[in-house]
């Protein structure tokens, strides 16, 4: 009766500590989301103030590239707007990955006084480490959808 017991108790414990295991894995995996929708929203609203060093400094490797530098600098006159960014719409570059992923993002923004269309752009996006180390996420790319019904 008393091994019987120990069993149960033993049992139960292991589920607490698989469960809390795999609890925490999936913070993780979901923070990263959090991450990456912070960037692209961080992203946008620099380009709503016409801050380029900003945009250059949140896109990877851009301030290096004559030819990244060139497109930020011709995107900001379209791009800049009075106000706070409204998202319209963000689709990340994935839901759920638990190794290093590079994907599409797309974002579809505005401010509450831009009588411009809302701007629709896809940024690349480059997830990096697993659950159990270390995660990064960086933008690699932006470029806009003329159409926004476009796909990216």
């Amino acid at each position: 009766m008393r091994s019987t017991r120990a069993a149960r108790v033993a049992s139960i414990l292991a589920v607490v500590l698989v469960f809390l295991a795999a609890s925490i894995l999936l913070a993780r995996v979901l923070a990263a989301n959090g991450v990456e929708r912070s960037a692209l929203i961080s992203l946008a609203q620099s380009q709503a103030r016409g801050d380029e060093q900003a945009i250059l400094r949140r896109l990877r490797g851009c301030a290096a590239s004559a030819a990244c530098r060139a497109s930020v600098r011709a995107a900001l006159p379209r791009l800049r707007r009075a106000g706070k960014v409204r998202v319209l719409r963000l689709d990340e570059s994935t839901s759920f990955t638990l190794s290093d992923h590079t994907g599409t993002a797309r974002i579809a923004w505005n401010t509450p006084s831009a009588a411009a269309r809302p701007a629709v752009e896809c940024v690349t996006v480059q997830r990096r480490g697993n659950p159990f180390g270390a995660m990064s996420v960086e933008l690699d790319g932006v470029r806009e959808l003329p159409n926004p019904q476009d796909a990216c």
